[in-house]
């Protein structure tokens, strides 16, 4: 039973803000890594003509992160706020 609590996280639940973010196919994959290394939230992504981002943030934190998307693109792409959604994120260990 220790051992099974001492590997526990709890989540916390949070209502984020969704953002949508096009991307060319060919950046996709750099951009998305470089926004995950950066603690952005990734909820997912779509592959069709371009690649859909789906990313989370509070809402408060919109600004910061259109900055953080601006840098990982070069200011080509800009996130659009499509929604708002509850998600579970990692907390502390009990």
């Amino acid at each position: 039973m220790r051992a099974a609590l001492a590997g526990a996280v709890t989540l916390r639940r949070s209502l984020l803000t969704e953002l949508a973010l096009e991307l060319d196919h060919a950046d996709a994959g750099r951009v998305e890594g470089d926004l995950r290394g950066r603690g952005v939230t990734v909820l997912g992504a779509t592959h069709a003509e371009q690649v859909r981002l789906l990313l989370a943030a509070p809402a408060d934190r919109v600004d910061e992160l259109r900055a953080e998307v601006a840098a990982a693109t070069g200011g080509a792409a800009v996130p659009a706020v499509v929604g708002e959604r509850w998600v579970d994120l990692p907390g502390a260990r009990p």
